[in-house]
């Protein structure tokens, strides 16, 4: 082989992440080390940094083994949690999630790579992805053009349990994710309101409106004000009621986790805590009823009797 193609062999070699040592490569290219040792001194300068700029790689030699080393790469650990946060949501389809895994782990070495993939790799086989069987990667990307250029959109929808689709007309204002659903946040113009809808309920060709919508921006509501004040994708209107006091007989550590505005104080002969929340009620009642005894909400009236209300209904179910 002619010093040139050798060069390029070794050095798709090593870009692929193989660890290589001068008597290994002479024997499979006849030649001598003291040739191959100058082979590495070329692929050295072409990783050397020039006019400021860093190369990506990095070509180390150590015990007389090179390799190569991206110095743009994700630290093992960090992609371990991306990795163990996604499949836990269920959010991606398996071809999805095995893209995005290979995707993540082309920015690591090649033993980090098994590694991870070890890590992960019971969870793969068990892994169950939701019914609804989309592509959430195809179906975001159109949203994400319309939501930065602000463009009036006309989509359809399908609600849960309904079998006809419903047209809709407005601005996309942002994507969010919530349990092991994307959503979307769209100012609709026939209401005039701000409401969140399930992105893979939506028919994946959306076009642009044939006319102008204006959003009022005294309606805007960031998302991230949406998620501190909300336990779920709840679309809060003008008369939603906005905080709520309870007693709580559990971990002070668990309100703490779950409400991240939560005001608690604590007689000291009282065997619980008294805890108020900035969220919206209603998006709360799924978890006050999932704390059984745990808890009493104590204001206002209107929102403690519908709470009776519910629970009274529940206990009917098992007369």
């Amino acid at each position: 082989m002619i010093g040139q193609n050798r060069i390029l062999d070794v050095l798709l070699k090593l870009i692929k992440g193989e660890r290589l040592t001068v008597k290994q490569l002479a024997a499979e290219y006849d030649c001598s080390e003291k040739t191959l040792q100058r082979d590495f001194q070329k692929i050295r300068l072409l990783f050397a940094p020039q006019d400021n700029n860093k190369n990506n790689f990095t070509l180390h030699h150590d015990k007389n083994v090179y390799y190569l080393e991206q110095s743009n790469q994700l630290d093992q650990t960090d992609i371990l949690i991306l990795l163990k946060i996604v499949i836990s949501s269920r959010s991606l389809r398996n071809d999805e999630l095995i893209s995005l895994i290979e995707t993540l782990t082309n920015y690591t070495t090649p033993e980090s790579k098994k590694l991870i993939e070890k890590s992960i790799k019971s969870e793969l086989t068990y892994y169950q992805p939701l019914l609804h069987g989309k592509s959430v990667t195809e179906l975001i990307k159109p949203w994400i053009a319309a939501i930065e250029k602000q463009q009036a959109i006309t989509a359809t929808y399908k609600a849960a349990g309904k079998t006809k689709e419903k047209e809709l007309t407005g601005i996309p204002l942002a994507i969010m994710f919530n349990g092991s659903y994307f959503y979307l946040r769209i100012y609709l113009e026939y209401s005039e309101k701000i409401k969140n809808f399930r992105l893979d309920r939506f028919n994946s060709n959306i076009l642009s409106a044939n006319h102008n919508v204006t959003f009022p921006q005294n309606k805007k509501l960031e998302p991230g004000l949406v998620r501190a004040r909300s336990l779920n994708m709840f679309t809060p209107q003008p008369d939603s009621l906005l905080g709520f006091p309870f007693n709580y007989w559990g971990s002070e550590e668990h309100i703490r986790d779950t409400f991240s505005n939560a005001v608690i104080t604590k007689e000291a002969t009282d065997d619980f805590i008294q805890v108020e929340v900035q969220y919206y009620a209603e998006s709360a009642v799924p978890w006050i009823l999932s704390q059984g005894s745990l808890i009493q909400v104590t204001k206002p009236i209107s929102f403690v009797n519908k709470i009776k209300a519910i629970i009274s209904r529940t206990n009917q179910r098992y007369q």
